[in-house]
């Protein structure tokens, strides 16, 4: 079962390699880079507690510190990985590995979306 993951997550390298999923993966590292330097860049400008977590009850619950912002570029970092080996261990054929990249691309342009939106409310 180790063999088997160990060369699932070789294949990896060789998904992303591919020509029509290639550009996909470089748009979906662009939408993560992008959630960081936005978090880098204007995370020391929001205050000490801000709402991230909405699925909580309304007040003190949905406050957290700005540190946990990092939580969204490493969600989609996950969600990429996560397609891909799924891509690789289940299914060989190209156009299922394009919808899971691009489903993988709409999951980060979502929470960079979310991100923006949040920076957007407290500084502007």
């Amino acid at each position: 079962m180790k063999k088997y993951f160990l060369g699932a997550l070789g294949r990896i390298g060789l998904l992303w390699q591919q020509p029509t999923i290639a550009p996909l993966v470089y748009l979906n590292f662009l939408l993560i880079g992008s959630q960081f330097i936005l978090i880098l860049v204007l995370g020391r400008l929001l205050p000490p507690l801000i709402p991230l977590f909405y699925s909580r009850p309304w007040g003190q619950l949905q406050l957290t510190s700005p540190n946990f912002l990092f939580l969204l570029p490493a969600l989609s970092l996950a969600v990429l990985f996560l397609n891909s080996l799924l891509t690789t261990i289940f299914l060989k054929e190209t156009i299922f590995a394009q919808l899971y990249t691009w489903t993988s691309n709409l999951f980060a342009f979502l929470l960079l979306l979310a991100l923006s939106r949040l920076f957007f409310t407290f500084l502007f």
